[in-house]
């Protein structure tokens, strides 16, 4: 899940217009449970009442802390405990979290053995945050920890995940080791390395997706042994593939933010929308149903790695890249070489796989949902199914386009049923939805194109103060740190995606490529 590409926080072909997906979130795009039954409606952050189930629905299946030792194997099982209390205590020293990370692994593998004791029935996230409300913590450096370990169930996980500290500067900046001091640490402790880098990532990345961490430091640890072979390159290579490595977490980090800021916003019925626009786009091929179940599988995945449930995201992320791989057929031709590596590296494969082809026999347009006389029908007996179907059948169709757009037209297609639905002459109505459509298609493709030419021919430090100049006189609210940070930020979409084929500049520009999952 690491796209170098952009911010997908930094949309500029049409911003990210949260009155869209309000409107979206109120609108009947999809059916409000999914395929197993479960209500999707629900916000970012569970709220239920049981001490067991910390941060879920309590009537949802989680496994024990000895089942998730199990599946995981202890090296993965500590790389993730890592991850949760460095995410969780942000201030704390490595040594620290390397004793937590001990006592954590201690009680997954007693409980794994199959030790009878009152721990071993809890889930994974309850025995880390009992380690972490065992000690009472500096009130300086945690404010919130005291009330948060006195309350119980899941609201003791939604306290922290709400204190969790992500300003950007909230954790000073991470001095990178020397490559010589690096390739000596690396062949001297494998473990404590990587170990030490998982620390430094997660707690300056705390919305990070454990998953993703795990795979960053993978990538790392790739990058140290190619790179310490040979002294006299060693320097050159650290440096060229460690910034590469930087910057694809940062891109990463804030599509995985955004994806928590809507679930938490607007509930899980508008993350959905636009998963369901993700994934037709990258596999045209893929029944609608089918689509459907991914679109809700993905949006749960989120939900668990949004309430700060490592465990159990990775435990599902790693449940979804065997579910695709079972029905890769279905799915995409192109599934074939991610599904054939371990599991955790088919889920990065996955997501960095380039849209499939388009079926040789889909035609161009959608025809029915303007020219077929019984479309108010089908629109008022099975409405989310229906506006499912056209989401899905518009978004196969043109990858081209931004997540965002495609929703926009969505919306406004529903909005022309809703019209023309009480008319005496529903086509010639609806037909008007068409132009408008193209309207907004057109209005969305000159902005793009204005913009990457503006870039080009500016530059990227003349664009940055052509942004500035705009947006002071737009937004002359917010301080000057800020809008440096955001015009810095546009600026390098423009960067990623001003030099790409057309019809990857829109999708790229919203940080859509690689972010279905």
């Amino acid at each position: 899940q690491a796209p170098a590409k952009s911010s997908a926080a930094m949309k500029w072909v049409a911003a990210v217009s949260f009155v869209i997906l309000l409107s979206f979130a109120e609108s009947r795009l999809l059916n409000k449970r999914d395929h197993n039954g479960h209500d999707h409606d629900h916000q970012g952050h569970g709220h239920g009442h049981d001490h067991d189930h910390e941060g879920h629905d309590p009537h949802e299946h989680r496994k024990t802390v000895g089942d998730v030792f199990k599946v995981l194997g202890e090296d993965r099982f500590k790389a993730l405990a890592m991850i949760m209390v460095s995410q969780y205590l942000q201030k704390c020293p490595y040594e620290e979290q390397v004793q937590r990370v001990k006592a954590i692994t201690e009680v997954g593998q007693v409980c794994s053995q199959g030790a009878r004791r009152a721990d071993c029935a809890h889930p994974a996230i309850t025995v880390v945050l009992d380690e972490l409300c065992k000690t009472p913590e500096n009130a300086e450096k945690y404010p919130a920890h005291a009330q948060c370990c006195a309350k119980s169930g899941p609201d003791r996980n939604i306290c922290f995940v709400e204190h969790k500290l992500t300003d950007p500067d909230a954790i000073p900046p991470h001095e990178s080791p020397k490559p010589e001091a690096a390739c000596h640490s690396y062949t001297a402790d494998r473990a404590n390395f990587l170990g030490g880098y998982i620390y430094e990532v997660a707690r300056r990345f705390p919305m990070m997706y454990a998953p993703a961490i795990l795979s960053v430091t993978e990538k790392l640890e790739n990058i140290v042994v190619e790179c310490c072979k040979d002294d006299a390159a060693r320097d050159q290579c650290f440096t060229e593939k460690i910034t590469s490595l930087r910057k694809g977490l940062i891109s990463l980090s804030a599509i995985q933010k955004h994806n928590c800021i809507v679930l938490k916003r607007f509930g899980a019925r508008v993350l959905q929308a636009s998963k369901l626009v993700q994934i037709s786009q990258k596999y045209p091929k893929i029944s609608l149903k089918l689509a459907q179940e991914l679109t809700s599988d993905v949006v749960h995945l989120h939900e668990d790695c949004c309430k700060g449930d490592t465990m159990e995201c990775t435990l599902e992320r790693l449940d979804l890249v065997t579910k695709t791989c079972k029905r890769k057929d279905e799915i995409s031709s192109k599934l074939d070489e991610c599904c054939s590596k371990d599991t955790l590296k088919g889920s990065e494969c996955i997501v960095q796989l380039e849209n499939d082809e388009k079926p040789a026999d889909l035609s161009p347009q959608i025809r029915e949902y303007i020219e077929d006389a019984e479309v108010c029908q089908k629109y008022a007996d099975k409405k989310d199914i229906f506006m499912s179907g056209f989401v899905y059948e518009y978004g196969r169709r043109h990858p081209d386009y931004s997540t965002e757009l495609v929703l926009r037209i969505a919306h406004g297609y529903e909005g022309f049923l809703k019209k023309c639905c009480g008319t005496e002459d529903v086509l010639v109505c609806l037909g008007k939805a068409e132009d408008l459509s193209k309207k907004e298609i057109e209005a969305s493709k000159t902005t793009l194109k204005q913009t990457c030419g503006a870039y080009t021919a500016l530059g990227p430090y003349q664009f940055q103060i052509m942004l500035l100049d705009r947006y002071v006189r737009k937004m002359p609210q917010l301080d000057n740190e800020k809008l440096i940070r955001i015009t810095k930020a546009m600026t390098g979409v423009g960067k990623a995606c001003c030099h790409l084929p057309e019809e990857k500049q829109m999708p790229c520009s919203e940080g859509d490529r690689k972010s279905t999952r």
